[in-house]
Formats: C-alpha cells, structure tokens, sequence
C-alpha cells in the first residue's frame, strides 16, 4: 500500500505536544529544539523522526490546509 509522506526540515522552531511513552508515562511538551525527548519516568530516549504518514480523508473541518509548492 502506497502512503502519503513528507519530510520534516527541523529549523529549531517551537514546539507544543503531549507525549506518551510506550512504558505510559509522559507529558506536555513545550520547548525549542525538540530533536530527541527522554521520558520521565523510564529514562528511554525517543528520536523525533524527520518523515511522517499521512492518512487519507473526505473531507476537513479545520483550517490550516498546505499546499505543497512544485519541485521543480
């Protein structure tokens, strides 16, 4: 099954998240730089990945749809 993907340029810009470890700890995040998150609890390392996946839907209630620009 082809999927929907993009690649993240991290510039540094600020972050806000809630994170979940898979021990279930976790927390809010609000910061800069967010390359890597260590849980609280358990101690592990979590790398923040550069692709992402999309899914697929009819329709959108929000804002805020992007647009891609064309490569070439």
């Amino acid at each position: 099954m082809k999927m929907a993907k993009a690649f993240i340029q991290w510039k540094g810009t600020d972050v806000c998240c809630d994170f979940t470890c898979t021990c279930g700890a976790g927390g809010h995040i609000d910061t800069l730089f967010m390359y890597c998150v260590r849980c609280p609890e358990c101690g592990k390392l979590w790398e923040s990945p550069s692709f992402i996946h999309f899914r697929e839907v009819d329709e959108w209630d929000g804002d805020f749809i992007a647009e891609p620009l064309d490569y070439e």
